[in-house]
């Protein structure tokens, strides 16, 4: 069939047109994230008004332990959802200016559409770690303006890296450091810079050194990523790296976690949600023999990256089991979506593949399947589903609804009782229907686990409303429904209910 002919560059500008609407789609369908109304929630300075979404007691909220995030969102939910679509426009040209085939997988990856709809800041960060990697392991070199691929056009062979491009490849990667609220704008510049200095400087004696060295490109690879997810192994258990310490804590579940990470990030996220199993075997074999300068760098980056994102995610769903009290490892259901944090090494993967082709011709790749093609194919149709269920399903907040079937006036408080994954997050769904801030509401929450019954006539005598989650089936006496609505089933299903206090 023509339209399933993968060797037929139409095909690849179907893909991609057709990926452009999935985009458009769910920025329509879509409700922003549970991350993304947590920062709307919070002041310029990142304060939470409700509380600390990790509260101290893990089963009850308390306004006043405060809690702060990294970039907080003062935009509104339509600006917001702007910008989000912009940043995969600029994503996907940036996929574009390697390879039009690029662009359309870009395009239909499933876990941008998802951060898109949700606003989510996986699209920025990758539009960063793409830039990074572009500037620290390839040199503009030819000026003729006729090779169509940006791969092609760049070649560091035996060259230091041009200071200019080194800097800004330093800077890069702290922006994403940045976006993550760990360093500061300003911090950003200042070690961007140096970052990107000493890869100019070390770059002028890489090439050496990697001549000397007698490893493969994949075993330099494993070293570094082996390293990296040793040291932090180490220091969460010593105590160390914030969320990392869980691993002294729990370290039998945090091993449980590993494994579950890795299946997850690397086998589901990244091999076959990018697309990328068909060429796996064939890179790895390549890559067992000692490459050129940059091909090593290139998988050096990719390689710590991953092995830092696999080891960071099993350290927070083992926090997040033990915060919410949850079954384990059924959490790991609930947060499964973390793995999305490595999909900044989609554009990375692809230019690897990129590098490799050109120094061994044979090597099957995006413009040049070969035996390869069907595999592809079949990568591609197997993802496709899962993009158009997310394009088209999106995010629904039943909160919306509840929010304003509560009639709340000013200055009241309202008591949400969920269970306790994500509990608190889902309370700050309610900020933004409800004008918390303009009409000085407070909201409280409670699992189901806490003695919340016992709490409505003690420490939240104030309430006068309370929003039962669809997984809550108890009712205090005293209390009477006054609004209900059903939930999605794509988005657990079940019954919300508003409760008021009787005359």
């Amino acid at each position: 069939m023509e339209w399933l002919d993968i060797e037929d560059k139409r095909f690849w500008q179907r893909l991609l047109i057709f990926g452009l609407l999935l985009n458009l789609i769910v920025v329509l369908t879509s409700d922003l994230g549970l991350d993304t109304h947590v920062r709307m929630a919070a002041d310029e300075d990142g304060d939470l008004p409700w509380g600390h979404t990790r509260p101290i007691d893990p089963h009850a909220s308390n306004p006043a332990d405060g809690g702060t995030v990294s970039s907080p969102i003062s935009e509104s939910e339509t600006m917001i959802k702007l910008q989000s679509a912009l940043q995969m426009i600029v994503l996907i040209a940036i996929a574009g200016m390697i390879s039009i085939r690029l662009a359309a997988l870009v395009s239909i990856y499933p876990t941008f559409i998802f951060s898109t709809g949700r606003a989510y800041q996986e699209v920025g960060i990758a539009i960063y770690a793409a830039v990074a990697v572009i500037f620290l392991c390839y040199y503009f070199n030819r000026s003729d303006g006729k090779q169509k691929s940006l791969t092609k056009r760049w070649d560091l062979t035996g060259k230091p890296i041009h200071p200019g491009f080194a800097i800004l490849a330093g800077i890069s990667l702290c922006a994403i450091l940045q976006i993550k609220g760990i360093i500061t704008m300003e911090l950003a510049l200042i070690a961007g810079a140096i970052i990107g200095l000493v890869a100019f400087v070390s770059s002028k004696y890489g090439v050496v050194a990697v001549e000397k060295i007698e490893l493969s490109t994949r075993g330099i690879g494993i070293i570094a990523g082996g390293g990296v997810m040793l040291v932090m192994v180490i220091l969460g258990f010593l105590g160390y790296g914030g969320t990392l310490s869980v691993i002294g804590d729990a370290p039998l579940r945090y091993v449980s976690a590993l494994a579950f990470s890795i299946l997850g990030v690397m086998i589901i996220y990244t091999f076959f949600g990018m697309m990328l199993w068909p060429f796996i075997p064939a890179m790895w074999k390549m890559m067992a023999e000692k490459l050129d300068y940059n091909s090593t760098r290139n998988f050096i980056i990719i390689s710590a990256f991953s092995a830092a994102i696999t080891t960071y995610v099993a350290a927070l769903w083992t926090y997040e089991s033990l915060l919410w009290d949850s079954r384990w490892p059924w959490v790991i259901w609930t947060m499964g979506n973390n793995g999305r944090y490595i999909s900044m090494l989609m554009i990375p993967w692809f230019i690897l593949l990129s590098r490799l082709k050109e120094q061994d011709s044979s090597l099957p790749s995006l413009e040049e399947p070969r035996s390869l093609a069907k595999p592809l194919l079949i990568a591609i149709l197997l993802v496709l589903p899962i993009s158009i269920i997310t394009a088209l399903h999106g995010q629904t907040m039943w909160s919306d609804e509840a929010a304003v079937a509560m009639e709340l006036e000013s200055g009241e408080h309202f008591l949400l009782v969920s269970d306790s994954d994500l509990g608190m997050h889902w309370l700050y769904t309610f900020y933004g229907p409800l004008d918390a801030e303009e009409n000085n509401i407070t909201g409280h929450w409670r699992s189901d686990q806490a003695s919340w019954i016992d709490d409505l006539t003690s420490g939240l005598a104030q309430v006068e409303t309370i929003i039962l989650a669809p997984e809550i089936t108890d009712s205090p006496p005293g209390w009477s429904e006054s609004a209900s609505g059903e939930v999605d089933l794509l988005n657990g299903g079940g019954q919300w209910r508003v409760l008021v206090r009787d005359e």
